[in-house]
């Protein structure tokens, strides 16, 4: 506590004194709608600046409503010096094991992403594998934590078995909370097999957990290794769910969705009982992230939204080659996401162009056949003989596939219809 209240008050002393040199500074300040004023800064409170033109005059403006090189001025004024005793890994670099400081029984691996500053707070993303969290666990995250700006983490001692997996992942979270400038109500829950299942413990035990990341498995989780129940999440936890295939849990992981609601979203990848790969686990994580920044409505995130969607569209046009269906996606997303009114209009523009395409049409109907073959076989969620050939459900899958061939989709639908292999 003594740290984090040492950092605040040098971030309230660094913002005064900007603020102060501001005064004598005249710049050219540009709305978001592309207006532009000469004027200086008198003051920030909030999320409103107050500016004052040569003439004497006043304004009084929402940060929202500037630039996005405007707010990003803004932040660069309120960044306090570097607290180096918040710094307990090297940015870009997976840590070495870190023992909980409130018991050393328990321990995890760090992950800061590339930019990170201990001037502001971040996001984060807490995960358990189901062999005990290693270095290479965090790898795959990687691609995706630099792009968005998320720390990582993952507990050591959390494994399958389950005993004290709990306690373990718990005794994580309160330490990355005390010792890393995070936005507690931002963090997110993820892992693989045994693992998700403690993510979705996670989210019950941790209020501040708002959305899980699952990768092969359904919303079950075990309190101890004989038992075994439904996941009870707060109403609000935004879900993303990534599954192979041919998984023996794609039939919970299918029920389990059937009754997320709508605002959840279940990615299908080829494989088994596997994790997903680093450009899947980038559109899980992607996903989750941005419907929490936009559902929330706290006006203090809107840095970290403008962030995201500056981040999201350069990685939608990255995929525009290969997969124009996910840039399609990402662009429809961004155009009405709250982050800068001048991305959402490009977004706009990106997806029109994009939506005339004949693969991107012909990709959205094949992720439509998709999800009616997963609600028609796998979501009643009975296991039973899933690890047997079943001809019709192959016969099935291949006329579903027959239109989509040449795209990606049609691997999937036919992998479907086979077997999931027995734990």
């Amino acid at each position: 506590m003594k740290t984090r209240l040492v950092l605040v008050l040098a971030w309230a002393c660094l913002f005064l004194a900007g603020a102060a040199r501001a005064d004598d500074e005249w710049r050219t300040w540009k709305s978001a709608a592309g207006t532009e004023i000469e004027a200086k800064l008198v003051s920030k409170e909030g999320n409103q600046v107050t500016l004052e033109k040569k003439d004497g005059k006043k304004l009084v403006v929402k940060t929202s409503q500037l630039s996005v090189a405007d707010q990003e001025f803004l932040s660069a004024m309120e960044a306090p010096e570097e607290d180096l005793d918040l710094i307990i890994a090297e940015p870009g670099v997976v840590s070495a094991k870190i023992e909980c400081a409130g018991d050393s029984k328990w321990s995890y691996f760090l992950y800061l992403p590339k930019v990170f500053k201990t001037a502001r707070k971040w996001p984060v993303c807490l995960i358990m594998d189901p062999g005990g969290g290693s270095a290479g666990t965090l790898n795959r995250y990687i691609p995706a934590a630099d792009r968005l700006g998320i720390i990582l983490a993952v507990s050591v001692e959390s494994k399958n078995g389950f005993a004290d997996s709990d306690l373990a992942m718990m005794a994580m979270v309160k330490d990355v909370y005390d010792r890393l400038p995070v936005l507690e109500e931002m963090a997110i829950s993820s892992g693989m097999s045994g693992g998700s299942r403690m993510a979705y413990l996670m989210a019950e035990m941790e209020e501040n957990i708002a959305g899980v990341l699952a990768c092969g498995s359904g919303a079950g989780v075990y309190l101890k290794e004989e038992s075994f129940r439904p996941a009870k999440l707060r109403r609000g936890t935004v879900i993303c769910s990534l599954i192979g295939t041919n998984d023996f849990n794609r039939r919970e992981a299918a029920k389990s969705h059937k009754g997320f609601g709508k605002d959840a979203r279940i990615i299908w990848f080829p494989g088994n009982h596997d994790w997903a790969g680093e450009n899947v686990i980038m559109e899980g994580l992607a996903d989750v992230y941005g419907k929490i920044l936009k559902n929330s409505k706290s006006k203090e995130l809107d840095p970290l939204r403008v962030e995201y969607a500056k981040a999201m569209l350069a990685w939608a046009k990255e995929q525009e080659k290969g997969q124009p269906w996910v840039s399609c996606h990402w662009a429809e997303f961004l155009a009405s996401f709250p982050g800068d009114s001048a991305i959402q209009q490009e977004a706009a523009a990106f997806a029109t162009t994009l939506g005339q395409q004949t693969d991107v049409t012909n990709a959205r109907k094949a992720e439509k056949a998709i999800d009616d073959f997963a609600d028609k076989y796998f979501s009643d969620g009975d296991t039973k003989g899933d690890n047997t050939p079943d001809a019709s459900r192959e016969k099935a899958a291949e006329k579903a596939a027959e239109p989509y061939v040449g795209l990606p989709q049609a691997e999937i639908l036919q992998r479907m219809g086979g077997p999931s292999p027995a734990p």
